[in-house]
């Protein structure tokens, strides 16, 4: 009972701290967005809700150039951006040359409606081969009068829709039983040897969990063994995994790691649904 009011109290939080800024802050920065020729960029509160509403012109770039690093994108390959924001990512990958030349169809995803709206308005015509849709799933900070639930949902695609799936700071806020559904639909949902890319915060002993590494600051004192969170009360906030228990549970809902994690601020893993010889 204790959590479904924190949850409920939580909602009328957001709404109404997201009202006021959208009404004070987002105007301000309509007019510094305009002086400074950055009306390319979303709206402040927008762009807060994807890591801080700094950097976001950088990031989008760099992950076009880390994705190319991996030779991660192939030509007329089909991609699921899974909680895609207001299109950081998206945008720079929209918008770049190399891109464009391989025709890659990109589909992105949120539970913000608002966020989808903006993508949809300034993304798509840039790029007709990039679409956007928003799923009513519950978020208790992006999207708390959800009516869909996590670990029962299903994603809108049939099985072998995509080739490369990406989940920057997704898993890092799902629950297990929510984890546990996200990777079975992307075992269902990738083609023979496609690549999920998705990040995580692991740990490999309590006192990693509970201290904290020198790679992050996170920590996370709600420590149950193989899972810990950063706060008790609001479990989604931050999640983190034993590593050999994650890695555990990726096989057994079909996911493996196709290379060494790349361990980071968030810890990333390059997952197949090809089972290792």
């Amino acid at each position: 009972m204790k959590a479904r009011i924190m949850g409920f109290i939580g909602g009328i939080h957001h709404g109404s701290t997201r009202a006021l800024k959208e009404a004070s802050i987002d105007k301000a920065d309509f007019v510094y967005r305009l002086l400074t020729n950055r009306m390319d960029l979303p709206p402040y509160t927008l762009r807060q809700f994807v890591g801080g509403s700094k950097g976001y012109r950088e990031v989008g770039p760099w992950f076009v150039g880390e994705f190319g690093r991996l030779d991660l994108l192939k030509p007329g390959m089909r991609i699921l951006d899974i909680g895609c924001g207001c299109g950081r990512l998206a945008s720079a990958f929209a918008r770049d040359a190399k891109v464009r030349e391989m025709a890659i169809n990109y589909t992105g995803m949120d539970v913000d409606q608002k966020s989808i709206d903006w993508c949809q308005k300034n993304i798509t015509p840039r790029n007709p081969r990039f679409s956007f849709y928003q799923v009513d799933m519950r978020s208790r900070t992006y999207n708390p009068h959800g009516k869909e639930e996590a670990h029962r949902y299903r994603f809108p695609h049939p099985d072998g829709s995509f080739d490369l799936f990406i989940l920057t700071s997704v898993f890092t806020h799902l629950v297990e039983a929510d984890a546990t559904q996200f990777m079975r639909e992307l075992a269902r949902m990738a083609a023979p040897g496609a690549t999920i890319y998705a990040s995580f915060f692991v740990y490999k002993t309590e006192a990693e969990a509970v201290q904290g590494v020198p790679r992050r600051a996170n920590k996370f004192p709600g420590y149950d063994g193989d899972v810990a969170v950063a706060d008790r009360e609001v479990p989604e906030n931050a999640i983190a995994f034993r590593e050999d228990y994650l890695i555990g549970l990726l096989n057994k809902n079909g996911l493996y790691l196709k290379s060494d994690i790349i361990y980071g601020l968030q810890d990333v893993f390059l997952l197949t649904n090809r089972k290792p010889a």
